[in-house]
């Protein structure tokens, strides 16, 4: 399927996006794009250089390169979001990692509920992580004062990674 006509600043604007997040100055084609933004972790290598708008050029651009890209920005940032083509820039620059060796509470796609401390918002027992929280180290007041308290109806199962043992 073909989206039709897309102006070359939207792509230019997705592509820049992209490179401020990682700090690159790589030109992507769009069918890199969605590989791109899966790829990015917040780590920046601080090398940004934007592209500038190129003129017009011609070809039929596949649907299927935007549901990518859109399914990557989910994929990043645990939204059920549809997204346009003019607004993935937008996404892309508003994404942002929980990075740094911290205990957390990770639900993941699949209803589970992770304890784990490792460096970054990620889980091993299966499945995507949809949301996070840091654990307090002093504990909570009561059960209603954790973080994750809201999602409880959504968890089928809690698993303590390995890493747990290391933090608790």
């Amino acid at each position: 399927m073909a989206v039709g006509t897309i102006e070359t600043s939207v792509l230019t604007d997705i592509a820049n996006a992209i490179r401020f997040q990682a700090g690159v100055a790589t030109l992507f084609t769009p069918g890199e794009m969605a590989a791109a933004v899966t790829a990015l972790d917040g780590t920046n290598e601080g090398n940004y250089q934007a592209q500038i708008y190129m003129t017009l050029e011609s070809g039929i651009l596949s649907g299927h390169v935007f549901e990518d890209i859109a399914d990557a920005i989910r994929g990043q940032n645990g939204s059920t979001d549809t997204y346009l083509p003019g607004e993935m820039a937008a996404a892309i620059l508003a994404l942002s990692w929980d990075v740094g060796l911290k205990p957390r509470a990770v639900l993941t796609s699949l209803g589970t509920l992770e304890f784990n401390y490792v460096d970054g918002r990620h889980c091993y027992s299966g499945g995507v992580p949809v949301d996070a929280w840091e654990v307090d180290p002093a504990g909570y007041s009561s059960a209603s004062a954790r973080p994750y308290d809201s999602v409880k109806l959504q968890v089928q199962k809690v698993v303590f990674h390995s890493s747990w043992r290391r933090w608790a």
